[in-house]
């Protein structure tokens, strides 16, 4: 069971062609952790000198979690604050964890998913979960720039994972990570603010 909702924006903001661009994490956290299912759960952010764009990092101590329902938003900041940008998408987590090829009917999406089991594959090793969980330390940039629409804008962009109980919709946890685009040097942006829209 999952549903897929599109957001499609047309606005005269700069754009850079997807894998020449940089993602940058900028800040990242887990919150509304709930104590029935995790203990001891964090969200690690590190930058250093050899990975400017962010190093992160999962752990927690899983109490038998399973029944788990994923929501996944993105967004992307305007002048007014952020609002929902391309897409959000809901799936149950456990089904997506053993058919992961075929539950994802969208390219886009199954890309996503394949990078990010690609760097947490502790996490995808089904349900229920029990005892302690750590991902690896995951390059979000070498990982998902590749893995974007063919163009996006630059600027700010906010992801906001929910799990959730499936049949009680009662919230697990939430990890919210933001981000900054920023076109690589070698590649020249393309400025489309000056075409006549209307």
């Amino acid at each position: 069971m999952f549903s897929i909702t599109f957001i499609i924006l047309i606005f005269p903001f700069m754009i850079t062609k997807a894998a020449k661009f940089d993602i940058f994490v900028k800040s990242l956290r887990c919150y509304d952790i709930n104590p029935k299912a995790f203990e001891n759960a964090s969200c690690i952010l590190k930058v250093t000198r050899d990975t400017p764009t962010g190093l992160t990092k999962l752990k927690a101590d899983a109490l038998g979690v399973s029944d788990i329902y994923l929501e996944f938003s993105m967004f992307y900041r305007y002048t007014g604050g952020f609002k929902p940008y391309l897409l959000s998408y809901s799936i149950d987590a456990c089904d997506l964890v053993k058919h992961t090829t075929t539950i994802i009917n969208h390219e886009f999406i199954r890309r996503f998913v394949f990078a990010f089991k690609s760097d947490f594959g502790e996490i995808f090793k089904g349900c229920p979960y029990n005892g302690h969980l750590e991902s690896s330390w995951m390059d979000g940039n070498a990982s998902f720039s590749s893995v974007l629409p063919p163009v996006i804008p630059q600027g700010r962009y906010k992801f906001i994972i929910r799990l959730s109980w499936l049949k009680q919709n009662e919230t697990i946890c939430i990890i919210e990570f933001q981000s900054e685009v920023k076109p690589r040097k070698e590649f020249r942006d393309m400025d489309f603010s000056m075409l006549n829209m209307g």
